[in-house]
């Protein structure tokens, strides 16, 4: 599976390319009997909640925070500024698209292979999200899993978890698009404990809740 999805990932790269200076993260995670994979590629963030507590399986692509992509990328002869801006441009060092906007050509030191990461899934694992960057940018991993908990708590709905984690960032000021999906395992209560769900229910996500600036 891990192979499967890098495979993928780095062919969604080779069919779109284009001259086009936009581009995009990726964060995919896969369900598989009781192992979940992911592949990150970026600076979205995938989370489990493990009875309340956020375990962040993820690494954030961005060279100011990432000594590990810093040196990658200074060894491809990409050139980071005094911020950790690749070119002095893209917050991201890793990610599709983003090609230089006068050349044409994609920025040194920028690529699309992803991180990959796989975990067994517990009975303590209570449910995923997955966001994009906007998110982050004003609000912690375990803030985000405290949202979204409170909310199923009331609700026991993954859209309207996600609409809340979206409203919550939008209320402190992000600057960035929002976009949340939140996958449920097995619902809390109250009391930290878990609603079993039996295995021929399936799993419950909601559909991305999105938040747009104009």
């Amino acid at each position: 599976i891990d192979n499967y999805l890098c495979k993928n990932i780095i062919n969604i790269k080779e069919e779109n390319h284009s001259n086009y200076s936009s581009g995009t993260t990726a964060c995919v995670s896969v369900i598989f009997k009781n192992m979940l994979y992911v592949a990150n590629i970026g600076d979205s963030r995938c989370i489990i909640s493990k009875n309340g507590r956020a375990i962040v399986l993820t690494v954030d692509h961005r060279a100011s925070i990432n000594k590990k992509e810093q040196d990658r990328i200074l060894k491809s002869g990409g050139i980071l500024d005094d911020e950790g801006y690749l070119g002095g441009c893209l917050g991201v060092c890793r990610g599709f698209g983003s090609f230089h906007k006068k050349t044409k050509e994609k920025l040194k030191g920028l690529i699309c292979e992803p991180d990959l990461f796989h975990i067994k899934l517990t009975d303590d694992d209570e449910f995923l999200i997955i966001c994009c960057d906007g998110i982050f940018d004003v609000i912690t991993s375990q803030e985000a899993v405290n949202t979204v908990k409170n909310s199923l708590i009331q609700s026991r709905d993954a859209k309207t978890a996600a609409e809340a984690l979206c409203q919550l960032a939008y209320k402190k000021k992000s600057l960035d698009n929002l976009s949340v999906l939140v996958v449920i395992f097995q619902n809390p209560d109250k009391n930290n404990k878990v609603s079993s769900i039996n295995e021929s229910s399936g799993i419950y996500s909601g559909q991305a809740g999105r938040v747009r600036r104009r």
